[in-house]
């Protein structure tokens, strides 16, 4: 072929100058991108209203965001390499040993309740949901989101108290006392609860009421 004159070698380096150009611009678009999409993952990772742990293999801190450090009241650079089992009671180790035990066997995300400890002050109970996950190089990593359930827990303790309490009144009461849901529209009833006065006034054991219509129970 015949050789290029000056002019269209000329020609030819502006077309490619004019290629890279276009190309660095649409690099420095996409870097541009990438780092807002950082700094919208670290904000969201930051100032998320749970607690995000990142754990290695060995169950060490590697991350920690700044509701999970709240939690455990250490500052997040003093969580760094500290095992996780530190925070957990000693009562609860073997919940803990458990669910990584399922986490390690099954690729499923795990969930456990447990009490864990703040550096300083009261226990607090801890909802955590665990799924495994790789670094860039390959290495075994653990997520866990850390949802602080005290409150809930002691409603449910609460709950489960007055349970107990309203029991027990039902079954010491000196007045027979019966318990029904409306079937058939209100047409009939099915009973829910006996207490012991019912069955001594009507002579009928509870376990051969429960579950049972009235009309059944009681004809007439």
């Amino acid at each position: 072929s015949d050789p290029q004159t000056p002019e269209e070698l000329l020609h030819e380096l502006q077309v490619h100058q004019a290629e890279l150009e276009m190309q660095n611009e649409e690099l420095r678009q996409a870097q541009a991108e990438l780092e807002s999409a950082q700094t919208r993952y670290i904000d969201l990772f930051e100032m998320a209203p749970v607690g995000y742990l990142i754990l290695n293999e060995k169950g060490h801190i590697l991350e920690a965001n700044h509701t999970a450090a709240g939690l455990l009241g250490e500052a997040k650079d003093a969580l760094a390499k500290q095992p996780l089992t530190r925070f957990i009671m000693p009562a609860d180790q073997d919940i803990f040993y458990i669910h990584r035990k399922q986490l390690m066997e099954s690729s499923a995300a795990q969930v456990c309740e447990l009490r864990m400890l703040r550096a300083a002050g009261e226990p607090f109970w801890a909802r955590l949901e665990s799924s495994a996950a790789q670094d860039t190089d390959g290495a075994q990593q653990w997520r866990i989101v850390m949802i602080d359930i005290t409150m809930r827990k002691a409603m449910s303790e609460k709950l489960l108290e007055d349970e107990n309490r309203y029991h027990e009144l039902f079954n010491h009461i000196s007045s027979g006392v019966a318990v029904y849901e409306a079937v058939e529209n209100g047409r009939d009833f099915i009973f829910k609860d006996f207490n012991s006065a019912a069955e001594k006034i009507e002579k009928t054991p509870r376990q051969k009421v429960i579950g049972r219509k009235v009309t059944e129970v009681f004809p007439g």
